[in-house]
C-alpha cells in the first residue's frame, strides 16, 4: 500500500514547486509584453516628445532677451520680434551650411574624373603609398577589365 501522507506531502511540495516556476515564467512574459508595448508607445509619440522637448528648451534659451525687450516694449511684440530674430538667424545659418555643401559637392563632382584618370598625385594615391603601393601597381590597377578608366564607353563583363 502507498503511504498516503508521505506521498501527498512531496505532491504538494512538488506541486508547489511548479506553480512557483509557473508563476515566474508568467510573469517574466507579462513584463516582457509590458516593456514592449512602452517601448511601442514611446516610439509613435517620440516625434511629439521631441518636438516639445525643443520648444521648451527654444522658449528657455530665448527668455532673457524676450524678458530684457518686455521691459520697453509690449510682452507680445519682444516675443515675436525674438523669435523672428531667431528663425531669420537659423535660415541664415542654414543657408550658409547648404550653399557650401553645395559648392563642396559641385568641386567634388568635377574632381572625381581627373582623380580616376590619375591626372597628378591624389590624396588616394599619397595615403596607399604610405602603405607600400606605388604609382606603377595603382597605374596597373586602372587598366584591369571593368575598372572606371579602363574603358571609354560603358564596361561590360567579358
Amino acid at each position: 500500500m502507498l503511504n498516503q501522507s508521505g506521498g501527498g506531502a512531496n505532491s504538494s511540495a512538488g506541486a508547489a514547486r511548479w506553480a512557483r516556476l509557473r508563476d515566474s515564467g508568467v510573469a517574466i512574459l507579462a513584463w516582457l509584453g509590458i516593456i514592449f508595448v512602452f517601448f511601442w508607445l514611446i516610439g509613435h509619440i517620440i516625434r511629439a516628445l521631441l518636438l516639445v522637448a525643443i520648444a521648451a528648451l527654444l522658449a528657455y534659451a530665448l527668455s532673457p532677451v524676450v524678458d530684457w525687450l518686455g521691459r520697453r516694449l509690449p510682452r507680445w511684440l519682444a516675443v515675436t520680434i525674438v523669435y523672428v530674430a531667431a528663425l531669420a538667424v537659423l535660415g541664415g545659418l542654414g543657408f550658409l551650411i547648404v550653399s557650401t555643401a553645395a559648392a563642396q559637392l559641385s568641386s567634388l563632382s568635377h574632381a572625381i574624373p581627373q582623380v580616376l584618370r590619375g591626372g597628378g598625385p591624389s590624396f588616394i594615391s599619397d595615403f596607399l603609398n604610405r602603405f607600400g603601393v606605388s604609382a606603377a601597381q595603382l597605374n596597373d590597377a586602372r587598366q584591369l577589365p571593368g575598372s572606371p578608366t579602363s574603358c571609354s564607353t560603358p564596361c561590360s563583363p567579358s
